[in-house]
């Protein structure tokens, strides 16, 4: 399938390994969306292959390692989704990275604890959004430099997190339009959910 631009491979559930052996080189493949654990908790080789992709998501994939070095050289790529894709405490955006990127998803990754973003990556960033970590306490401070950011959705983020953006950190979100956050008792019943939207000024 030479021309094939749209591919999801979903396991039965998020811990079966998901066999990509078989798969190949697909130069003109535009859409990857993964649920389950990858082999050997690595992100494959294979992805130096996918050039033209504009829409990666990753769900319950379980690398071992930071994956965002394993595929920063998707240069292409409009929307990244990570949601328990990754079990460590750092997530890096390094200089760079992601030049056409325009929304950005963080979510259930429980142990994640900071996320560094340097000047130059994710230069045209218009949408960010952190769902469910926990652990997330400090407000990235690389967001001050990217001046594309127009909206910021944070759901069941700390309070910590919440009470500094409001204070202490209010100056790295000061060019974004909109700031949404959502609470909920049970991030799965949408029934529950309470809605702060706060505009930075």
């Amino acid at each position: 399938m030479p021309n094939l631009s749209r591919l999801l491979i979903f396991a039965s559930d998020m811990d079966e390994i998901l066999n990509l052996k078989m798969l190949r080189p697909l130069p003109d493949l535009k859409l990857l969306w993964l649920a389950g654990k990858l082999d050997g908790g690595t992100v494959p080789s294979l992805f130096s292959k996918f050039e033209k992709l504009t829409l990666l998501k990753m769900d319950w994939t379980g690398p071992k390692k930071d994956p965002i070095r394993s595929f920063s050289h998707l240069s292409t790529l409009v929307d990244l989704g990570l949601r328990g894709a990754y079990g460590g405490e750092h997530l890096s955006f390094c200089a760079g990275w992601f030049p056409k990127l325009k929304n950005l998803q963080l979510a259930d990754m429980e142990h994640l604890s900071c996320i560094l973003m340097e000047d130059g990556t994710v230069i045209g960033l218009h949408h960010l959004e952190l769902i469910g970590l926990r652990n997330t306490r400090a407000v990235p401070k690389g967001i001050k430099y990217i001046r594309t950011l127009h909206q910021m959705f944070l759901t069941d983020i700390p309070m910590e997190f919440v009470e500094s953006l409001q204070g202490s950190a209010s100056h790295i979100v000061q060019h974004v339009t909109n700031v949404h956050i959502f609470y909920s008792s049970d991030s799965e019943a949408a029934g529950n959910i309470h809605i702060l939207t706060m505009p930075i000024t």
